[in-house]
């Protein structure tokens, strides 16, 4: 469930236009909050607003109503925690205010249940659940399994809420390891023997060598303990002749 606590503060627009423009704007913001915490798979997300004016009044200009509906747009929402809002009244008196959210935003997020080293795989029981203030951590993660697998990009530490920028995915091939080197073409798969020169994960290129002929060749990490040459397009499995 979603909770939307709004603090208004425009104290140059006072009375019901004050009310209108700031429930707008809440609306408006909340919106915004909805579409960020369904991207990011949150658990039971909530936030309070804080609603204040930003744009210096001139005696005689503070807009007492507008004729027609309010129109309200985003123009800065890079950072929940100072959203910018434009307001305007589209009528002939038509007004235009600048407008700043405020937003704290808590959910469900993963946090660790303990220490794991750098470059050390995480596991299901390194980790647990708890509301946390996100607002400052826009990539939070609400799924522990997200993570399982994964190695921190440094060392995690024991309450520490998890983002996805913090993490790597494992490393697949290790260096000075064996590994098999798998050549496609037309379908056919032949698999000769390597030894890993460089570290790497899914997706990376390493250097390996081949035992048989002693070549050194750039490929590219497919999965744990086998790589293809970095020539060859990437492509669906096929038989393979070993």
């Amino acid at each position: 469930m979603i909770v939307v606590s709004g603090v208004a503060c425009l104290p140059a627009m006072a009375g019901p236009a004050s009310r209108e423009v700031t429930a707008q704007v809440e609306a408006a913001a909340g919106a915004y909050l909805d579409d960020v915490a369904a991207k990011a798979n949150w658990l039971e997300p909530q936030w309070t607003l804080s609603v204040l004016d930003s744009t210096p009044m001139r005696r005689g200009e503070a807009p007492a109503s507008c004729s027609k509906p309010l129109a309200v747009e985003a123009v800065d929402t890079r950072h929940v925690s100072r959203m910018r809002f434009a307001v305007r009244c589209p009528a002939d008196e038509g007004w235009k205010r600048d407008v700043v959210v405020r937003a704290q935003v808590s959910a469900k997020v993963v946090v660790m249940a303990g220490d794991v080293a750098a470059g050390q795989a995480i596991k299901d029981d390194d980790l647990t659940l708890e509301r946390r203030d996100v607002t400052l951590v826009p990539d939070a993660i609400s799924d522990t399994q997200v993570a399982v697998g994964f190695t921190g990009s440094r060392s995690l530490r024991a309450g520490q809420v998890l983002s996805k920028r913090a993490l790597l995915t494992p490393l697949l091939v290790l260096r000075g390891h064996s590994v098999s080197i798998v050549a496609r073409n037309q379908g056919i798969a032949v698999t000769v023997a390597g030894e890993a020169m460089d570290s790497g994960r899914e997706g990376e290129v390493v250097r390996v060598r081949n035992i048989a002929s002693g070549k050194v060749i750039r490929a590219r990490v497919i999965e744990a303990g086998k790589v293809e040459p970095e020539a060859i397009p990437v492509s669906a499995p096929a038989q393979s002749r070993e």
